[in-house]
């Protein structure tokens, strides 16, 4: 029996479990910014232009959103998961192109600067099946990890 998968707005019962769940490579990226994941995933939220959360059988899998100065035409994609979006890889690959879509028509320009962490491969991987352009590393931080900037134009 195949698992019930919906996107619906992100609420703050969301941050929290997401909070809690997050991957380790996801919360590592915040600490090496020299930000508490918890408290980076809050931020993103709630400077969110828009927010949306996956659920999988009911439970946050995964929370989205837009952020950053948007008079320009360029908005800031930030995506956290949790290991539950493992059980649903298609789903999770389907939704991601279709928000991907969305945030394009609504903003021209789609950046996130840090970016990804070097180390975070899978996420290299997953940002450059959806198209994004993926910069060269740049020290980021107070240990200086090394991030890569992504974006993409329509």
């Amino acid at each position: 029996m195949g698992r019930l998968c919906e996107v619906v707005p992100a609420e703050h019962a969301h941050v929290r479990h997401i909070g809690v769940g997050m991957r380790p490579e996801d919360a590592l990226e915040a600490t090496c910014c020299g930000i508490m994941p918890r408290l980076a995933l809050r931020r993103s939220f709630f400077n969110a232009i828009i927010s949306r959360t996956l659920l999988v059988d009911g439970e946050p899998a995964a929370i989205w959103g837009l952020g950053g100065v948007v008079l320009n035409g360029t908005a800031e994609p930030w995506l956290i998961t949790t290991p539950l979006v493992e059980k649903v890889p298609v789903t999770f690959v389907k939704w991601a192109e279709d928000e991907i879509d969305r945030m394009l028509a609504m903003y021209p320009r789609l950046e996130n600067n840090p970016g990804v962490a070097a180390f975070y491969r899978r996420s290299i991987k997953f940002l450059l099946f959806l198209g994004f352009t993926i910069d060269p590393p740049k020290p980021v931080g107070p240990q200086g990890s090394l991030f890569h900037r992504f974006w993409m134009e329509r």
